[in-house]
């Protein structure tokens, strides 16, 4: 049986969209491209391409591609920009994908693809009950139990967006760098804006592990990823597993779950 050898993965966020080349199972290069829905296809290919050639990435040569997107208006346009340099099939994340684990909701197709990503990549590592919490747009906890379904989910507003809407809603709060030292209380306005969003944040990832460890009557691991999720790592007192590329590599994994029986 042939073994896969180059994937790409491309995660639609909101902020950005993550494009993550596996070679061999081993995740090799990831790139970011700010995500803008007023883009074309073209300006798209022209920014794809040059990240790959710039990196001795060639397109062509991928034998496989997973996309998950959480702004679907950019489905078409990212995969259109994908096709101008590969004819391998694009595979998309969302119904009729096996997963291997299950969404305990009202309508599971409410669920997006960025948390099942993470869930998929969870569970390549650790098995359940766990809660992921995802710091990125909005900080969102998927919760999944011990038989390793998704049992629940927690949305709550981002970090970058709170420490807009407050320096926006107030005449005299600044905008202010978010990294850098984070006390309890602070003593000037950078300090006291720093302590309670990303202090605040902190606090809320566990008050609500400590809700759901309660709700679920057993411990869970807890686990952190996102893009700003290094910033809230030293803060959050809980003992976890900080995993910065955990949709990458659920997107893979979902891949590899995909395409098994087709080699």
């Amino acid at each position: 049986m042939e073994e896969l050898k180059m994937v790409l993965t491309v995660d639609i966020g909101n902020t950005n969209i993550v494009l993550g080349v596996f070679d061999q199972d081993e995740l090799v290069f990831t790139a970011r491209v700010s995500t803008d829905k007023n883009r074309t296809a073209d300006e798209y290919s022209v920014l794809i391409h040059g990240i790959f050639e710039i990196n001795g990435f060639d397109l062509s040569r991928f034998d496989g591609i997973i996309l998950s997107s959480v702004v679907p208006q950019l489905n078409s346009v990212v995969a259109y920009a994908l096709g101008r340099f590969t004819s391998v099939r694009i595979r998309t994340v969302g119904p009729g994908l096996r997963t291997g684990f299950r969404i305990l909701a009202d309508d599971p197709t409410e669920l997006g693809s960025d948390m099942v990503c993470n869930v998929a990549g969870a569970l390549s590592e650790f098995e359940g009950p766990l809660t992921i919490v995802d710091f990125g747009t909005a900080t969102t906890f998927t919760v999944v139990n011990a038989q390793s379904d998704i049992c629940g989910v927690i949305i709550a507003p981002g970090m970058r967006i709170s420490a807009e809407a407050l320096t926006g809603g107030t005449a005299q709060l600044p905008p202010i760098p978010l990294d850098g030292e984070v006390k309890v209380f602070g003593r000037n306005t950078v300090e006291c804006m720093r302590s309670g969003i990303v202090g605040g944040t902190a606090a809320m990832v566990d008050g609500m592990l400590a809700r759901i460890e309660e709700e679920l009557g057993t411990p869970v691991k807890l686990i952190v990823t996102g893009g700003i999720s290094e910033l809230l790592v030293p803060q959050i007192r809980h003992e976890l597993v900080h995993r910065p590329n955990l949709l990458v590599q659920g997107l893979y994994s979902l891949y590899k779950r995909n395409t098994r029986s087709e080699r």
